[in-house]
Parts: structure tokens; sequence; C-alpha cells
């Protein structure tokens, strides 16, 4: 049976203000109902920090659900996303980092250790570039389904990571299965090893 207009409009509102609200939640970012809803209509301006990562993400999403089929995985496109999530921050983003970062852990005694080495800043952009032309190969060669692929790359991100405004590859290397290796070659084999510059920190 067919839909009316009207019905799946308020159907993909929705669905939009629920996967607003989840998502952000999963990050540790929290808004009252009445304020998600009036932020994801654009209904409401922004008024604290987890109100303009709301809104940076529903602008994120609207691009994505109008422009998907125009928006290749991209150096291009991973910087222009992440500008938009954080468009209503008081730090600019679509950029690399500019500063190296080590992971370090404090201890109650005040010791601390460097739990892992993220790639170093210069060294970013050759990275994300290295990474993206592996996927593209695999993808093109079709040396793994998409339904692999995508979650591979997806999961690079998340453990590349962001943070002050910049985007910082190659952390969480104890999720890599070779040292050094992104999950796209170490997991699945499908795109080689050693496209991060620097080796892996073991768990501990």
């Amino acid at each position: 049976m067919a839909q009316s207009p009207e019905v799946l409009s308020d159907l993909r509102q929705v669905a939009v203000v629920e996967s607003t609200e989840s998502s952000n939640r999963l990050e540790g970012v929290v808004v009252a109902a009445h304020r998600l809803k009036s932020l994801v209509l654009k209904n409401a301006t922004p008024q604290s920090r987890s109100e303009q990562e709301v809104a940076g993400y529903r602008d994120a999403l609207g691009l994505i659900h109008e422009s998907a089929e125009q928006m290749p995985f991209s150096e291009g496109t991973v910087l222009q996303l992440h500008g938009i999530l954080y468009r209503y921050m008081p730090q600019p983003g679509g950029r690399w980092k500019a500063t190296n970062n080590d992971i370090v852990e404090r201890h109650p005694d005040g010791s601390a250790r460097i739990r892992f080495r993220p790639v170093a800043a210069h060294l970013a952009p050759m990275m994300m570039a290295d990474m993206i032309a592996r996927y593209r190969t695999a993808l093109d060669q079709h040396m793994a389904d998409p339904l692999v692929l995508v979650p591979l790359v997806v999961l690079d991100l998340v453990a590349a990571g962001c943070r002050g405004g910049d985007i910082l590859p190659g952390g969480l290397p104890e999720l890599r299965q070779a040292p050094g290796a992104f999950a796209l070659g170490g997991c699945v084999h499908v795109l080689g090893e050693g496209a991060c510059p620097l080796p892996a920190v073991p768990p501990t």
C-alpha cells in the first residue's frame, strides 16, 4: 500500500530525531528531549556544547540524506563533514590535526605512561590518503563485499577520533590485528599492512 507524502515525511522526521539522539548519546552527548527535537527541526538555537554538537550532527546528516550520491569517499568529504560537525563549536573543524598528541594513562600515584602514540601530525594527510586509496582498490577489485569494507573504514575513522576540532588519524592501535596495520589491512588482509607509519602498542 502506497504511503502518503505526509506520512513518509513524519516517519523520516521521527527517524532523524531518534538517530540523532542515539548517535549523540553513544558519545556521551545528552540533550533534553524537548530541546533535541527543536534542534533537529531547526526550531531552536544551540545554547550549550552538547546542543552545538547535536546541531552539527543534524546538519551533517541532512547533507548526507540530500547528497549522498554526489559525495564520494575522499579526504575532501571527510574534512567537509568534520567541518559541518564543528560548525557551531568555538573551535573550527574540517582540518587535519596540527600538533602531535600522545594518549597518556595517568595513575593515582602521579605516575603516567604513554598508552599509545597516534600518527604524527605531519603524516596525518598521507595516512588518510593511503587508507582511502586502499579502500577504493579493494572496492574496485572486489576483494571483499562492501558490507565488510565499509565497517572497516568506519573502524579506522572511529579509531582515529577527533579532538579539539582536529581529526586525529591513527588511534586505538590495539584494535588492529597487525602492528602498524589499518583495520582494513590487518583484519581482512585485503589491503596489505603498514598503512600506519607508527607501530602499535600492545594492550595491557
